[in-house]
């Protein structure tokens, strides 16, 4: 599930809630970890109760692109076996104020958790 936009500004307040996502299989350009199972962009946005899991080529959680990316919350999902992170927070864009709390990650094939934003509150399990 990809949610982001090339308009500044124009993706905002929008909530992702009791998805199941699994066997994507995305990479791009030959990289052995490409997309993920959520990407997720711009601001006030939830990412809640969400099942993600055998991402095999992929991330579990990514926030990031379509400026601004603040104040975004990730809570109470549970993310399993995937071959990147299980929450890639601003690898390519500046995100400010993400909210992670009450994740259940494990199985993540570069780590749990990867943030560029300082202020991550919570960064859970």
């Amino acid at each position: 599930m990809h949610l982001y936009s090339q308009v500044e500004g124009a993706l905002h307040d929008n909530m992702i809630i009791g998805n199941q996502i699994h066997h994507n299989n995305q990479a791009a350009g030959g990289e052995p970890v490409g997309a993920a199972g959520i990407i997720l962009g711009g601001q006030n946005n939830i990412v809640y109760d969400n099942l993600i899991y055998d991402e095999n080529n992929a991330h579990g959680i990514r926030v990031d692109y379509s400026d601004p990316v603040e104040n975004n919350e990730i809570v109470s999902n549970m993310i399993y076996n995937v071959a990147g992170y299980c929450l890639l927070i601003g690898n390519d864009s500046s995100v400010q104020g993400t909210i992670v709390q009450d994740n259940t990650l494990y199985g993540c094939g570069y780590g749990s958790i990867y943030s560029s934003d300082p202020n991550v509150v919570d960064a859970g399990q």
